[in-house]
């Protein structure tokens, strides 16, 4: 079912990520010994993201003509759909503000794991990368495998309108769809998401999926040391860089460290 729900998101638009494709996760030294010390990531909760359109409510609109379809569809007791039956013909405004509802809970209920098809940007070190003191990962996933554990990774598409859908004659998993888009204003990110259906919290991942890990300009040789010693006694097969600053342009330099 999930694997066919993923398939139809593919149908309506949003990209899975290919096989053999090397995507890049920016963290804290912090988080980074947590990963290849317990070989854990961890979904997040998208209502702590920064953005607050994060499955903002204006992605609905409510067409009551499809009311009684959806609400057959919903495994509520009798008495429950009763009720929202009666709210609809005397109270409409609290039925809206139910279904509304509906969106917090499809906030808490699919984890997150946010990544980039990029490890060169100034903005992304600073915000997402302990202000260059950090790493930046390079996974390398199977798609396929993912799935198999009711997760999904896309890319991430970039728009400047919401395009609402009808809450009550949306396809299945369409929520997703919003997890995957956001404003143009963020298209810097060149943002990749794995979605875990269904599930907040640690997930334990195979260490050979990294296969790059790349060291801020501000990094702390006792860090570098650190980091390069886990690879080494888990005998890790990884391309290790660092970035450096230019000193005569606003880049960074790319260097490979042994």
């Amino acid at each position: 079912m999930i694997r066919q729900a993923f398939d139809g998101l593919y149908q309506l638009g949003i990209k899975p990520v290919s096989n053999n494709t090397i995507v890049y996760r920016f963290d804290s030294i912090k988080n980074a010994l947590k990963v290849l010390t317990n070989e854990t990531i961890y979904f997040e909760d998208p209502k702590k993201f920064n953005d607050p359109f994060e499955l903002h409510s204006g992605f609905f609109t409510l067409n009551f003509d499809n009311f009684q379809p959806w609400l057959d569809k919903q495994t509520l007791p009798i008495a429950e759909k009763m009720k929202l039956l009666e709210l609809k013909d005397r109270d409409s405004k609290k039925l809206e503000e139910i279904c509304f509802n509906f969106t917090e809970e499809y906030k808490s209920s699919h984890g997150i794991y946010c990544l980039s098809k990029i490890h060169k940007n100034l903005l992304m070190w600073s915000h997402y990368a302990d202000k260059h003191k950090g790493v930046c990962f390079g996974f390398e996933f199977n798609p396929d495998l993912l799935v198999d554990k009711g997760i999904s990774i896309t890319s991430v598409q970039y728009t400047t309108n919401l395009n609402p859908v009808d809450f009550f004659n949306k396809p299945p998993l369409y929520h997703l769809i919003w997890l995957n888009t956001k404003s143009l204003c963020w298209e810097y990110e060149n943002e990749i998401r794995m979605i875990k259906y269904n599930y907040v919290g640690i997930e334990h991942i195979d260490l050979a999926n990294i296969k790059e890990i790349y060291f801020g300009a501000s990094s702390e040789p006792n860090d570098i040391a650190r980091i390069k010693k886990i690879v080494s006694d888990k005998k890790l097969k990884v391309r290790l860089h660092k970035y450096d600053l230019s000193n005569d342009s606003y880049e960074l330099v790319l260097k490979e460290i042994d």
